[in-house]
């Protein structure tokens, strides 16, 4: 097995790292608990990714996990959402058996949690009763990821919501901050600034998007809105303005049971015609796309699906697999296997759903949104001005930003430079 140094130094050889990335690096092997954040396109995705090949490398285990599904297959192939890992069930009324809950915990070196900005109250007193299971010295390294200027928690009673790092569970993990601050995404830095003017709840960056942004519709993007049924809406229109039959596929499970897609991050029915724009939803860097990328279906067989992308590549996408919690109280398998597609329409989307993505162009249809760093989601997700398309003018009362995050991260800057 390898020794951590020569592994750090064999991936660094391969590597080009910001400074504060390096750093990261560095603390993310010293076994504390790390929290790492940073705005959008500073390469938080990219560090952990590396982090998970080094501890793979090593021999480690790794817990992968993050608070969507969605967020879940960016970051790994393997990964699952929290929920799925620690068997945590909303709305459960009955006891948990916290042995069985734990037990990822206990088989693994490191547990990572991305998008922590969407951590709920419920899930976070969840894990800290798993962790409350094990003896201190049996935890795992603890790395939370995320940004708090972005989505908060989604919470049937908003006027109630709270951050992670707002818990008691938050203080006892003790977490190292890492802040990432150079971006690497976008290279314009007229745009960069603005981005982070819209991050910190300056309603004057509203006009140099109003009027620097492209003026004409982006055929090759996606449409970012505010509510799932405005992205239903756009996409059943496309697709039935599609010529020829449409074709359903449908979730294939490995064993019987009833599993819970809650936080499954792929439709457990996919309908497709030849012609259809759709987005794909995990990375598969061998075949050449990646969470997010967009392209046009060809053909269409039972098992596989040719789809072809903006630069020209056609691939076969297949099935991929995915744990999920078996909700059958009769079964013995607590967890089973599915497989679908994962492929969405991609006409539109929901800005809740583009958290973490990239893309190259959108258009932003949201002229009411409403909850805190949502404006701010959707501008992010492009790499330029010139990516960005504006259905309707944005307005300053759509610039929102918590207060209490704005202290927080006002606090953790503080500690970082100390």
């Amino acid at each position: 097995m390898k020794d951590i140094e020569s592994t750090r130094k064999e991936f660094l050889e391969n590597l080009t790292l910001t400074e504060d990335q390096g750093a990261t690096l560095f603390s993310l092997f010293s076994g504390k608990n790390i929290f790492l954040s940073g705005e959008p396109g500073t390469g938080k995705t990219f560090l952990l990714e590396t982090y998970i090949m080094m501890q793979r490398e090593l021999g480690r285990g790794v817990a992968i996990t993050a608070t969507t599904g969605i967020a879940a297959v960016n970051l790994d192939p393997c990964a699952r959402t929290i929920h799925s890992l620690l068997r945590f069930i909303p709305d459960f009324k009955g006891e948990y058996d916290y042995e069985k809950c734990c037990k990822e915990l206990t088989a693994n070196h490191t547990l990572i949690i991305d998008e922590v900005s969407m951590l709920t109250p419920d899930i976070a007193s969840h894990l800290a009763k798993c962790l409350h299971t094990i003896e201190r010295e049996h935890w795992p390294q603890i790395v939370v990821c995320g940004d708090f200027h972005q989505l908060p928690p989604v919470i049937k009673e908003p006027q109630k919501k709270v951050y992670a790092f707002e818990l008691p569970f938050w203080k006892e993990l003790d977490l190292q901050p890492m802040i990432l601050h150079q971006v690497v995404r976008q290279q314009d830095p007229v745009f960069i600034d603005h981005l982070r003017r819209i991050r910190n709840g300056d309603p004057f960056a509203v006009r140099y998007f109003n009027e620097c942004a492209n003026k004409e519709f982006l055929e090759q993007g996606v449409i970012l809105c505010t509510k799932n049924v405005t992205a239903s809406r756009y996409n059943r229109r496309a697709m039935e303005a599609l010529p020829g039959e449409e074709k359903s596929y449908r979730l294939e499970k490995e064993i019987e049971g009833i599993p819970n897609l809650k936080d499954f991050p792929f439709d457990p029915v996919i309908r497709l015609k030849v012609g259809m724009k759709v987005m794909t939803l995990v990375n598969n860097y061998e075949k050449g796309y990646r969470n997010g990328s967009i392209g046009v279906v060809k053909e269409m067989h039972d098992r596989m699906i040719v789809v072809e992308f903006s630069n020209g590549l056609c691939v076969e996408i297949e099935r991929v697999s995915q744990s999920v919690q078996n909700m059958d109280p009769k079964s013995k398998n607590e967890v089973m296997i599915v497989n679908q597609f994962p492929l969405r329409a991609a006409y539109a989307i929901t800005i809740h759903k583009s958290q973490g993505l990239t893309f190259e162009n959108v258009n932003i249809d949201a002229p009411d949104c409403w909850d805190y760093g949502q404006l701010y989601v959707a501008l992010s997700r492009a790499k330029s001005i010139s990516g960005i398309h504006l259905m309707d003018p944005i307005r300053q009362s759509c610039v929102r930003t918590s207060p209490r995050v704005l202290t927080f991260y006002q606090t953790l800057e503080k500690q970082v430079a100390a």
